[in-house]
């Protein structure tokens, strides 16, 4: 319980740091929180040779559920111990805006993979909705833009007419 409340307080000032400073300073912040780990883990996912190649109605649900238990493990290590409303709070919108800023990116080494970045991006916001509603906690926005790694995500590269 103790870890929970400094994780949260953690996350809490994080977030005023992020309102009050300036892009470098909360840049800086971002990437350690460990809620970041979530953009190497749909990454890393997405690259994963078990990984569906179709992603059509063909494709059998089933087919997904190996890495929807790979991040809802990941997210259930985030809010471990977290019972009250006030204390994930703070995490959670941070996590969304890393999934969905993920939506309008594309997989910089190989264009197959995008595809699978979307498909773990739409899987995870949906935990994340589900854990949210199971605890009672309000998603909310967060404050700010996000870094993300350029290694990983470019941005979306508009097609030549």
């Amino acid at each position: 319980v103790f870890r929970a409340r400094a994780r949260a307080a953690q996350a809490k000032q994080a977030t005023q740091d992020l309102e009050g400073s300036d892009s470098r300073g909360s840049r800086a912040v971002m990437v350690t929180m460990p809620e970041y780990i979530f953009t190497y883990v749909i990454a890393l996912l997405a690259h994963h040779p078990n990984f569906p190649a179709d992603h059509t109605s063909n494709t059998k649900p089933e087919a997904y559920h190996p890495f929807q238990e790979m991040l809802d493990f990941v997210l259930q290590a985030l809010t471990a111990g977290s019972t009250e409303k006030s204390e994930c709070c703070a995490a959670l919108p941070f996590i969304r805006k890393i999934l969905r800023y993920i939506k309008s990116t594309e997989d910089p080494t190989e264009a197959k993979c995008t595809a699978n970045l979307y498909v773990l991006a739409d899987i995870a916001l949906v935990l994340v909705t589900e854990v949210s509603a199971a605890k009672g906690w309000s998603i909310g926005t967060f404050p700010s833009g996000i870094p993300i790694p350029a290694a990983f995500f470019r941005a979306v590269q508009p097609k030549d007419a």
